[in-house]
């Protein structure tokens, strides 16, 4: 058998934040045709590289102030990279594995 990576989203984000929780929040325009995004593993893109893999543990409602093609996700994983230089640098892509 063998694995094969599918995107299933990427998300250009506009913003990333901390909840009390400890909880990061990823919110941003997303490209593809995932109608609900569930736990995966994601990959975090500066530039061109990657630094940093992530558990996304879902999709969280977005606030009625966002355009429509824009989506919420979350980790409980902690961000070891510097939002401080500006979320909108970053890209987030799914790593979902299907077994071929």
């Amino acid at each position: 058998m063998n694995n094969k990576h599918v995107e299933d989203f990427v998300m250009y984000v506009d913003k990333i934040f901390r909840l009390e929780d400890g909880t990061n929040v990823f919110i941003g325009e997303v490209l593809g045709k995932k109608k609900i995004i569930t736990p995966c593993r994601a990959k975090v893109i500066f530039g061109d590289m990657s630094i940093a893999n992530l558990q996304i543990e879902g999709e969280r409602m977005p606030g009625p102030t966002l355009p429509t093609t824009y989506r919420v996700v979350y980790t409980r994983d902690p961000i070891e990279f510097d939002t401080s230089i500006g979320s909108g640098n970053y890209i987030l892509i799914s790593e979902q594995i299907d077994i071929v």
